[in-house]
């Protein structure tokens, strides 16, 4: 009898986690779809890319030498590219780039499902790892579905790794493909591509060099080819620019980034870990399930370098995340083996115990997925923002939100992110560009070339507005509580002393 309700609640917990998991995607799809259509950004940087797609459809480079006018981020062309396509197709707005991220966390998840299943043949863990990963989605800055390369380069990530561990041919070609994919979608997937290679050449050095020369040769050619296409500017942006970033490196900040992402967590580490340090017998039976624990091992340390860049986000977890959702289904079943050696009344215990610890682990990671859906109280209030452009005369000077002339007809300018890249905020000022551009921008405010420039500060870059601007401010009520959009609700109204300026109840 009481082998009967210690099974009963086996499956009691068992099913619990199941829902656990599937709540997990659900919520995280819910939240994605209601976003997808949002008509205004919800990321800072989102009018930045959605720009340069626009730039691909209209014919001009991507890559180009930086100005007033038009500073590319720093991020290669396989996104914006991919988004081009899907733009193309469904018409341009925010929807067809969050569509692309969109579709790389789905592809995510069923790479996820597959590497556990396929390692462990155990289904049950495999979409339990799935859903862990989408119960992530808070601990990144509810970024899956964000209009930036994130997404797309953890996907390809992941797929590249998943494909690296198997060496039959087709494996062996699409890995190559998938690792250039990731590189030039965000050039830092060469600090996990390295260690990558430099293990699987030890597991097997004919098949796996093989497989290094094809993707390094891939890769060389599509370097010549981004070459080709933009010259100089390309390399600028894709190597030297990156250069200049410089880290936190005070013990206190490494400390709280080391915690920020360890913590949340802690359950899923320590479900995960006895079965990678403890078990010889799992080193042996199958060559590559160590390379996922090695691997996890660099994608952890390429998240906690990617945070303590200067200015690095939450969104840099996401390679983090996506392998310790691996290692918990992996961890998860062997567990469940290990257990089921015991005898059936001990067995169904503590597996109990391990279900609930995974359900507490989930429920850690909860979120009311409406606190971060916009409200029709937050477009119109972009709306206003954006009548309030439409309306001032002539050129409007929006860095923060570089895509909102274009959305009022008007010409649209240097994105602050972008700017900043150049001008140091992220570490080292790069020389040559950085007073190139800041002559720029004085030599613009000397003409006075905008009829408006709305600044969330006047310092840095711009702190020589006043000298040719009257400024006031006003504040906007766009951001509501819960809402992950990361702009400062006061800004800069500036104007031409001898301009009327445009009527602020719009935007008040």
């Amino acid at each position: 009898m009481e082998n009967r309700k210690l099974l009963l609640f086996e499956k009691i917990f068992a099913g619990l986690l199941l829902i656990a998991a599937g709540l997990s995607v659900f919520f995280a799809v819910f939240v994605i779809i209601s976003r997808l259509y949002f008509p205004y950004s919800v990321e800072s940087i989102e009018g930045a890319s959605l720009l340069q797609v626009l730039r691909i459809l209209t014919g001009q480079p991507l890559y180009t030498q930086p100005s007033l006018d038009y500073i590319p981020l720093i991020y290669p062309p396989v996104y914006f590219y991919l988004s081009a396509f899907v733009t193309r197709l469904l018409g341009v707005s925010f929807a067809p780039l969050r569509l692309v991220s969109a579709v790389a966390f789905a592809g995510c998840l069923v790479i996820i499902f597959l590497i556990i299943e396929s390692t462990t043949k155990d289904r049950y863990s495999a979409f339990i790892g799935a859903g862990f990963f989408a119960a992530t989605y808070p601990l990144s800055g509810i970024w899956f579905d964000v209009a930036r390369v994130d997404s797309l380069f953890v996907f390809f990530c992941i797929t590249a790794i998943w494909l690296s561990s198997r060496e039959d041919a087709t494996a062996l070609f699409l890995s190559s493909l998938f690792w250039i994919l990731a590189v030039f979608t965000k050039q830092t997937a060469l600090i996990a591509f390295v260690p990558s290679f430099a293990y699987l050449l030890f597991l097997n050095f004919r098949k796996n060099g093989i497989r290094l020369a094809i993707t390094v040769l891939g890769g060389v050619t599509a370097y010549g080819v981004c070459s080709m296409l933009w010259g100089k500017w390309f390399s600028y942006f894709f190597y030297y620019l990156p250069t200049f970033h410089q880290s936190k490196t005070d013990l206190a900040e490494i400390s709280v980034s080391l915690a920020q992402l360890i913590l949340p967590l802690i359950l899923a580490i320590f479900i995960s870990l006895p079965a990678f340090l403890l078990d010889e017998k799992l080193w042996s039976k199958q060559k590559y399930i160590p390379y996922y624990g090695f691997m996890t091992c660099v994608l952890f340390g390429l998240s906690l370098m990617g945070r303590l860049n200067l200015g690095g986000f939450t969104n840099v977890y996401m390679p983090a995340h996506v392998m310790i959702a691996v290692m918990l289904g992996m961890g998860l079943h062997w567990w469940k083996n290990k257990l089921q050696s015991s005898s059936p009344q001990r067995s169904s215990l503590l597996k109990s115990v391990l279900y609930l610890i995974c359900i507490f682990q989930f429920l850690s990671l909860g979120y009311d997925p409406r606190s971060v859906i916009p409200h029709d109280i937050q477009a119109e209030s972009w709306a206003r923002l954006e009548r309030f452009i439409e309306v001032s005369d002539g050129n409007v000077l929006v860095p923060e939100l570089n895509y909102l002339p274009v959305f009022a007809n008007k010409a649209s300018f240097a994105n602050q992110v972008a700017l900043d890249e150049i001008i140091g905020e992220f570490g080292i000022a790069e020389p040559i560009q950085s007073a190139v551009l800041s002559a720029g921008i004085i030599h613009a405010l000397q003409d006075q070339r905008f009829g408006l420039v709305l600044l969330p500060d006047l310092d840095g870059a711009w702190e020589e507005v006043t000298d040719y601007y009257q400024c006031s401010t006003f504040s906007r009520a766009i951001n509501q509580p819960g809402f992950p959009h990361n702009i400062v609700e006061e800004y800069n109204v500036c104007h031409p002393a001898e301009a009327i300026p445009a009527p602020t109840d719009l935007v008040e």
